[in-house]
């Protein structure tokens, strides 16, 4: 296949120092292929990575957030790298397709289109998270926040979709129907205070699709009262009577205390984790100011960290 099926390409590159210059004057030159940064919130993000067997055991590719937002990746291989090292990051790396470099260069766009039509890798689990209410009012969307939060500190990209006026107003709007538009993850508003959490809100009502951006580790759904989501949120009350023995949810967050007490609700969720957090004035302070996460007590956040794992 030749080079100009894939005009402008855009690439990352992950090469050891020595080889940079020469491997990217060639693609950019022979090519016309385009060498952009390896960010996942890039400007012009990048659809193929080449890496080398130095360049990536160096930056160490293939550990989670490779593995939740996966790049198809063709390595290179090259007559001086240490047979041990090159199967050691192939294991680890699983590389859509291996060059060897120099002597094989002229295979690179054959490659590199094959990669780019293969199916990509089985997205980790907990790629799509849905949270829904036993009833309205209970703190879903507080809940929902909460989630994305954490799971950025804990170093997975994650994108709070959220409905509605609550959490934070800054949230950028999009229709319920628009979150599989690959551009979604630029498009997020950062949530305060949260380096890798970004949120989206979705007018009146709830999402109707999925995200499918890549860059997106986890997306954290506020569906609304629902309980057939993977969490679902209840005070302890008579909705939670109801609605705990029905649900499938993998966990259960219970706000607050009330006239049911906490061994029959957990009688009722069958053996699933539950989850007690407290209704607090400073949470509720919070997220009228838009503070969520970044402005919940530690305390309350940390209970819910169980919550990722098992939902």
């Amino acid at each position: 296949m030749s080079a100009d099926v894939l005009p402008a390409l855009p690439v990352a590159l992950t090469l050891a120092p020595h080889r940079l210059a020469g491997a990217r004057r060639w693609l950019e030159g022979a090519l016309g292929w385009q060498a952009v940064e390896d960010a996942a919130d890039a400007p012009v993000p990048p659809v193929l990575r080449i890496a080398d067997v130095a360049g990536a055991a160096a930056r160490g590719l293939g550990g989670p957030e490779d593995q939740a937002a996966p790049l198809p990746t063709l390595l290179l291989v090259g007559d001086d790298d240490p047979p041990v090292l090159a199967a050691d990051v192939g294991r680890v790396l699983r590389p859509a397709a291996v060059c060897r470099w120099p002597a094989e260069r002229d295979a690179v766009p054959r490659l590199a289109a094959a990669a780019l039509r293969a199916p990509r890798r089985a997205r980790t689990e907990g790629r799509v998270l849905r949270v829904g209410g036993l009833a309205g009012g209970v703190g879903t969307t507080t809940v929902v926040l909460a989630l994305a939060g954490l799971s950025a500190w804990r170093g997975t990209t994650a994108l709070a979709v959220v409905h509605g006026a609550a959490g934070v107003r800054a949230a950028t709007p999009v229709p319920p129907d628009a979150l599989p538009a690959p551009d979604l993850w630029t498009r997020a508003a950062p949530l305060p205070g949260v380096a890798g959490a970004r949120a989206v809100r979705t007018g009146r009502g709830p999402a109707t699709s999925v995200p499918v951006d890549p860059r997106i580790g986890l997306a954290v759904l506020d569906v609304g009262v629902d309980g057939g989501a993977d969490v679902v949120v209840c005070r302890p009350d008579g909705a939670a009577l109801a609605g705990l023995p029905a649900t499938a949810a993998g966990a259960v967050v219970v706000v607050g205390e009330g006239v049911v007490p906490a061994v029959r609700l957990r009688a009722l969720a069958g053996g699933r984790r539950v989850v007690a957090v407290p209704v607090s004035v400073r949470v509720a302070r919070a997220t009228l100011r838009g503070q969520v996460p970044a402005g919940l007590p530690g305390r309350w956040l940390a209970a819910l960290g169980p919550v990722l794992g098992d939902a």
